[in-house]
């Protein structure tokens, strides 16, 4: 089946990270700043790599003893995301031609399915290839570690994103499905991807 893939990305604005002139009073408050910063989280360094390597998550436990987490930090402006497209084919987990029907049946069944997406990467765009090229990187880290960690520690911290794709049914009317839940099960050929879909639902563009 003939159709398009979006991957969402983060559209970046020219006043997302803009703040006023005075967000500093002086060159001793950035300092000061800086200085509290580091103190507040200088056992990162030495500790986040080993904790994640020992599948602790975002703790670490710091050399006072006490065990702390990862904060996150806060934008001066809400992300936007926006979504990059790519032209598609899309195969069933038997390797043959997906149809209309089928992927309908599939959504409604609301149970997890298994697609080859073949990519037309000479449509793809900027966005898309920069988030797949990410996407791919992670699982490829993940794939790494399953060896030393087991397939459950694998499926568990597998990056997981939230597709969209759109097709024409039988009609000719375009059918747009938001692809919830995917995660790389392989990489052919870094072309066709193998995909692990939990959930498929219709929506209006």
């Amino acid at each position: 089946m003939n159709a398009k893939i979006y991957l969402p990305y983060i559209n970046y604005g020219d006043d997302l990270f803009s703040m006023n002139n005075d967000y500093y009073s002086d060159s001793n408050s950035y300092i000061d700043a800086m200085t509290d910063d580091y103190n507040r989280n200088k056992d990162i360094v030495t500790n986040s790599v080993l904790d994640m390597m020992e599948g602790h998550g975002n703790l670490y436990s710091g050399t006072d003893g006490n065990t702390y987490s990862f904060g996150q930090s806060t934008q001066q402006a809400e992300e936007k995301y926006s979504y990059a497209k790519c032209d598609c084919t899309i195969f069933n987990e038997e390797g043959e031609d997906e149809s209309v029907d089928s992927i309908i049946s599939n959504m409604v069944r609301q149970q997890p399915v298994v697609y080859m997406v073949e990519l037309d990467r000479d449509t793809s765009e900027e966005e898309f290839e920069e988030e797949l090229r990410a996407w791919s990187n992670d699982h490829n880290g993940i794939n790494q570690y399953k060896v030393f960690k087991g397939e459950e520690w694998g499926w568990m911290n597998e990056p997981v994103r939230n597709l969209k794709v759109s097709f024409q049914n039988k009609k000719g009317d375009t059918i747009y499905m938001m692809l919830n839940g995917c995660r790389i099960l392989d990489i052919v050929d870094g072309t066709s991807y193998i995909l692990y879909i939990d959930k498929m639902e219709m929506f209006n563009n």
